[in-house]
């Protein structure tokens, strides 16, 4: 007979193992969405505009996430000039 304590253990590890296979893996790389995704980090708009709500945040404002917005929409425009469609179905309205 097996000790509860062990049945225990041994349950949640083959538990973790179970959910962690489940878990999504990272993108390849190579795919168009995660070359606009990289590009999109890399644009000087990003940037500046990732830069400018950390200085917000350290003043103490607290604001929408302008910075997610400019790098979805440089996103987005990437996937565009390739001739590709955004993921997803139906597109959040621009405030």
């Amino acid at each position: 007979m097996i000790n509860p304590s062990k049945l225990a253990l041994m349950t949640g590890v083959l538990l973790s193992l179970g959910l962690s296979a489940c878990a999504k893996s990272d993108p390849d790389p190579a795919t168009p969405d995660a070359q606009c995704q990289r590009a999109a980090e890399l644009d000087p708009e990003v940037k500046a505009a990732k830069q400018q709500q950390m200085m917000s945040t350290i003043q103490g404002q607290v604001g929408t996430d302008v910075a997610a917005a400019v790098r979805k929409q440089k996103v987005l425009a990437c996937l565009r000039a390739r001739g590709l469609t955004p993921p997803g179905g139906v597109q959040k309205l621009q405030p």
